[in-house]
């Protein structure tokens, strides 16, 4: 399972997937870089920035209605916490600040 900004609910492998090919359709030619990782019993934390890419694509908003291009870049931080068993991930949870986003893309007043 896996949770994230913008989804419904928790998301099965596949509706991760989908979220995270969402973004890259969006976004194309985004660059993701891990910053930090850190480990400690059964979770591993990445704390990471993704970057580069335009605004090209449609993009979903946790409404489900589409935000058409606006061409602008946008750079995201963020960070993913997993929990692991067995040497698999068995749920993961994705923060990161969508209000970020949305202002850097032109759709939200400056802050």
């Amino acid at each position: 399972m896996a949770d994230g900004p913008g989804a419904a609910g928790p998301m099965n492998k596949q509706q991760n997937r989908m979220y995270i090919q969402n973004f890259l359709t969006a976004f194309p030619g985004s660059k993701f870089e891990v910053l930090l990782t850190v480990a400690q019993g059964d979770y591993v934390v990445m704390h990471w920035k993704v970057s580069g890419g335009a605004h090209t694509g449609p993009l979903h908003s946790p409404s489900g209605s589409i935000i058409p291009p606006t061409g602008k870049t946008a750079t995201l931080v963020g960070s993913t916490t997993s929990q692991v068993k067995n040497g698999k991930v068995t749920h993961s949870w994705t923060f990161w600040d969508m209000a970020s986003l949305l202002g850097q893309l032109g759709l939200l007043p400056p802050m």
